[in-house]
């Protein structure tokens, strides 16, 4: 056997290929790791061996067969389940929402309500911001306002009640706590 493989790579650096991949694992190795690792790949050979020359009965094989499907069923149900939370995390409006969480119990979950629960307060705090962007804007228009008034101490008069009175009436300025 040459050290170079087809690629003309030296077979312990080439990786493309199965067997230069084994010359580079057979190169790293010292005599004895390579007899150890010969017993262990002749004592798997006979297990594997025994294993093939032993008769399986009919009801174990049915046994693992039902156990197969009942796995595979249970997988199904998680890769929905998986499916199910990346919806819900994008459903960010309340309509969708609403549609998207109309789901069979099986495959409703812990992570999916806590998916549901965050993308409700990313819903909330979006409500919560317009309502703060809307307020800052009249706010503005009042001060450009106030601010165009003629400076006299009548105007200012005007101009304190007018921002006491509209800091009453809402309801964040108006409240107890910050």
């Amino acid at each position: 056997m040459s050290d170079q493989c087809d690629c003309e790579i030296p077979l312990y650096y080439c990786t493309d290929r199965p067997d230069c991949r084994m010359v580079a694992l057979v190169a790293s190795k010292t005599p004895d790791e390579i007899a150890t690792l010969r017993d262990e790949i002749e004592r798997l050979r006979a297990q594997v061996s025994e294993l093939e020359a032993s008769p399986m009965s009919e009801e174990a094989l049915d046994i693992l067969r039902s156990e197969n499907e009942r796995l595979r069923a249970e997988l199904e149900t998680e890769r929905i389940r998986l499916a199910a939370c990346g919806v819900v995390a994008l459903s960010n409006t309340p309509e969708s929402a609403e549609k998207v969480r109309k789901m069979l119990p099986e495959y409703r979950s812990a992570s999916c309500d806590d998916v549901a629960r965050m993308v409700d307060q990313q819903m909330d705090l979006r409500v919560q911001l317009a309502a703060s962007e809307a307020r800052a804007e009249r706010y503005q228009v009042a001060l450009e306002w106030i601010a165009s008034m003629p400076h006299t101490p009548d105007a200012h008069i005007v101009a304190r009640v007018m921002l006491a009175g509209w800091i009453e009436h809402d309801p964040v300025l108006s409240a107890d706590e910050p």
